[in-house]
């Protein structure tokens, strides 16, 4: 008996492991409780003629699922919705209304709110573009800011700029790129398209200009506007980037520029202003010669100086000088300078602009 219950025992033993390791029943592979959407991006071409992006939306899982909402991107795209039940395998067609832009092309999206606690959202993508002509647009412009410096330390003399567009493979609906500063030059160094969008013969092209510094920038600091030009000619937030070229001198001043708006307030005191003067060439020294200013409503000189205009004794890496207003310019916005010569004639010009406000009246505009 001893032996038949240890065999008994044993198949027990051998039945629950079986169970454990193979689970108590047939589990049924998992079905995903989504909507599948055809097509993923909808494109409504310029030449289409219908004003509506169609999408089939499909409840590809074995439960019911309800839309509870629905919300867009864009008040240039209205969905509309004949069911908001889908039973499992049920497909329905989700038309959205579109507002196809004067230029160019917009895009928006649709989202789908559900009782799905597994896919809780789904969204409909849709591009449309203008119709007729002038379909390609610019959608991104980086950077937006470029500073390109020369000096001793460091130079960056040069930048790219890239501009990416929607538009037709056969087409190049960017021309070039224009610089009002003289000495700031601009070449086109290459193009790539991506793969056609939507099916359809449109690309979304990158166009790379390299900005470039050369030799007869002046010494200072100068501001410029970049012009992207296109086919169209027409406005656009993106045509314009800011560039600023920026040349250090033997000499340099920080700040490079001073500016003050004059207190409505007589009583207040004029600006007075720190400037620190250093070599362009870091293991260099300087002797300073004479600081002068442009206007007599400036006075310059260097700091611990007995007096304006009095030279330093000894070479120097770093000189401060004390800038100060004395008087009220005549004009609404005066204009001047301060003026540092070291002894072996290298000249640093320091611009000085001083705002004075106006005072408004119900009959005229009275200047302080």
């Amino acid at each position: 008996m001893a032996i038949d219950d240890f065999l008994s025992r044993l198949t027990i033993l051998a039945a629950l492991t079986s169970i454990l390791a193979n689970g108590c029943g047939h589990a049924e592979p998992a079905v995903p409780v989504r909507l599948a959407v055809v097509p993923a991006h909808f494109y409504l071409a310029p030449e289409d003629e219908d004003a509506e992006a169609l999408f089939q939306v499909r409840n590809e899982s074995s439960e019911t699922i309800r839309i509870l909402h629905m919300t867009s991107s864009c008040g240039c795209a209205v969905p509309t919705l004949p069911t908001s039940v889908l039973a499992p395998g049920e497909t329905v067609q989700v038309q959205v209304g579109i507002v196809r832009p004067p230029t160019g092309t917009n895009s928006a999206t649709v989202t789908l709110f559900t009782d799905s606690v597994i896919s809780p959202t789904t969204t409909l993508n849709a591009t449309f573009a203008a119709s007729g002509d002038g379909v390609a647009a610019m959608t991104n412009v980086t950077p937006q800011h470029i500073v390109l410096e020369k000096n001793f330390a460091a130079s960056r003399l040069s930048a790219d700029v890239t501009v990416t567009t929607i538009e037709r493979a056969s087409e190049h609906f960017i021309v070039g790129v224009d610089s009002d500063l003289p000495f700031v030059n601009v070449t086109k160094t290459r193009e790539t398209d991506s793969a056609p969008l939507f099916n359809t013969d449109f690309v979304q092209r990158q166009y790379v200009f390299t900005l470039s510094l050369d030799e007869s920038a002046p010494v200072g600091a100068v501001s410029g506007t970049l012009l992207i030009r296109n086919e169209s000619d027409t406005p656009h937030p993106l045509n314009t980037i800011h560039v600023q070229a920026i040349v250090d001198g033997l000499l340099v001043a920080n700040p490079r520029s001073l500016f003050a708006q004059l207190p409505v307030n007589d009583s207040q005191s004029l600006p007075t202003w720190r400037v620190t003067v250093v070599s362009g060439n870091p293991t260099a020294k300087f002797q300073i010669a004479s600081v002068e200013t442009t206007v007599d409503w400036l006075e310059a000189a260097m700091r611990n100086s007995p007096g304006p205009g009095i030279a330093s004794e000894s070479n120097e890496s770093e000189v401060e000088l004390s800038v100060s207003l004395i008087g009220v310019p005549s004009e609404v916005e005066g204009e001047g300078e301060v003026v540092v010569t070291t002894m072996d004639g290298v000249r640093l010009a320091i611009p000085v602009v001083v705002s004075r406000p106006r005072v408004f009246t119900a009959q005229h505009t009275e200047d302080l």
